[in-house]
């Protein structure tokens, strides 16, 4: 198995995941894209645009997607929306929960412009940080998982995973 991290959709500043494209491997059965918290958390270099638009939260995403499509047309790409988080121990700022809340949607309409599956965290309350007991034993701080929490989160998407492609939770 080979990972390429990323940092975000869009924020060229950063280890953006469109330009790790030279760390991909060469070839991919399944692919596993998760992101947003960052791009949220910089909503001045991103903006929502257009599909045909790059520079934009939409357009990178498709740019992105388009590369998925072209160097693994048979790989099965699964796009994870993330789970929500706190910052600074107080619920995201208004403004980063409507940004995050904005690039989903957004992530989720390219995904399924490109047929792609979706495992959507965000909406399932999974890891919800607002949980005292969930924070506690799943979280490292307000933000990032403990190993135990990361362990949690690799059976969650490979369990949804695998219902997604067969359709069932017996796959």
């Amino acid at each position: 198995a080979n990972g390429v991290g990323g940092s975000s959709f869009c924020i060229r500043g950063m280890e953006w995941f469109l330009g790790r494209e030279k760390d991909f491997p060469e070839k991919a059965d399944v692919i596993f894209v998760l992101g947003g918290y960052n791009d949220a958390f910089n909503p001045t270099n991103c903006i929502p645009g257009d599909a045909d638009t790059p520079g934009t939260v939409t357009g990178d995403i498709e740019l992105l997607f388009d590369c998925f499509d072209e160097k693994y047309p048979d790989a099965d790409v699964f796009v994870i929306i993330p789970y929500k988080i706190i910052v600074g121990d107080v619920v995201w700022k208004l403004a980063n929960q409507e940004n995050l809340e904005k690039i989903n949607g957004i992530v989720r309409e390219r995904a399924s412009a490109h047929g792609y599956y979706i495992i959507d965290l965000y909406d399932s309350g999974f890891l919800d940080i607002t949980d005292g007991t969930c924070r506690e034993d799943y979280y490292s701080d307000s933000i990032h998982l403990s190993d135990a929490g990361y362990t949690l989160l690799g059976d969650m998407i490979v369990a949804e995973a695998l219902r997604l492609k067969t359709g069932s939770w017996d796959g």
